[in-house]
């Protein structure tokens, strides 16, 4: 299953840079330092604390 994801991964960079023109890559690591920025800016979930077993 990994593969298949793997493969697909690498088709959708090179329609990327196909269509965007530059480095896939560089879309890349724009996006993934996008998404946890993305969720700091949400804030933190409110859970409440687990009770522990004894």
């Amino acid at each position: 299953m990994a593969i298949c994801r793997a493969a697909h991964a690498v088709e959708r960079r090179a329609r990327q840079r196909e269509e965007n023109g530059g480095r896939a890559d560089l879309w890349l690591a724009q996006q993934s330092a996008y998404d946890p920025w993305q969720a700091r800016a949400k804030g933190a979930p409110k859970v409440a604390r687990a009770q522990a077993r004894t």
